[in-house]
């Protein structure tokens, strides 16, 4: 049992909840995610983490009692991340969603809401575009979306090093990889919002110094249709809405699966 195995074990153990590993391949790479509530539910929740991250960004939900007495929840690990082919990035949003899809394959719901949190946005979006059977909701939280606007820090070229990257940890390295080639990836999908017709909630706070709130709610302002978007912004929480605002976010969940 490798360390993020004996995490996971501690974690649940301590929550006194049940949960599965579930393992699939797409394109011989795996793709992992953690499972918890209700099998008997026909909902899911899918949660999608940013960059860097793993499932357990959304570990506090996994173990929400009233959530899994309503839903089936997974929260996957993304290319590179966790138990996703660890160490080995995957620039391509196109790539990342469809692998998601066939992942969902495991599961038995009727209707399905998807989670993307910063980089899991525009992924969760781009899966409900092109796979929107089943698809109730997304729900994306301080999206990274506008490939015009993707902000540069003063650090980016210093990690283009190859020095600089080989003493960094192989999630460390994902992460960079997907920083650098972010805006190429959503300049490729940016066709797809249109074709959204699912209800989509845009949540971002005004201060997010890490995905700008300007640039990123006139993009959906601009590109999702403007009859299912739901648009929330508020000063304060920044990047991290879902470690700061848990209580504000598990409300709009249950909002969400008693609808």
């Amino acid at each position: 049992m490798n360390g993020n195995e004996r995490y996971t074990k501690s974690f649940f153990s301590e929550e006194g909840v049940d949960y599965q590993h579930v393992m699939t391949n797409y394109k011989d790479r795996p793709v992992k995610s953690i499972f918890t509530g209700n099998k008997n539910s026909n909902q899911l929740i899918c949660f999608i983490h940013g960059a860097p991250g793993s499932w357990n960004a959304f570990k506090t939900f996994q173990v929400n009692n009233e959530l899994r007495q309503k839903s089936q929840i997974i929260s996957v690990d993304r290319f590179g991340y966790g138990g996703s082919d660890y160490g080995h990035a995957e620039k391509d949003i196109e790539f990342q969603s469809l692998a998601l899809i066939d992942h969902l394959k495991q599961f038995d719901f009727d209707s399905l809401i998807l989670v993307g949190h910063s980089y899991g946005g525009p992924i969760a979006a781009n899966m409900a575009a092109i796979n929107p059977e089943k698809v109730k909701s997304v729900f994306m939280i301080a999206p990274v979306i506008n490939p015009d606007t993707e902000k540069e820090f003063w650090f980016n070229n210093i990690l283009k090093l190859p020095l600089i990257r080989f003493f960094l940890p192989a999630y460390v390295n994902v992460s960079v990889y997907e920083k650098l080639t972010h805006a190429e990836s959503l300049q490729r999908i940016k066709a797809v919002w249109s074709q959204i017709k699912v209800p989509v909630i845009h949540w971002h706070c005004s201060d997010d110094w890490i995905a700008p709130a300007e640039g990123n709610i006139d993009f959906s302002k601009e590109y999702i249709n403007e009859d299912i978007l739901e648009l929330e912004v508020w000063d304060g929480n920044g990047h991290l809405i879902p470690f700061n605002n848990v209580p504000k976010v598990l409300s709009k969940l249950n909002l969400l699966l008693d609808e």
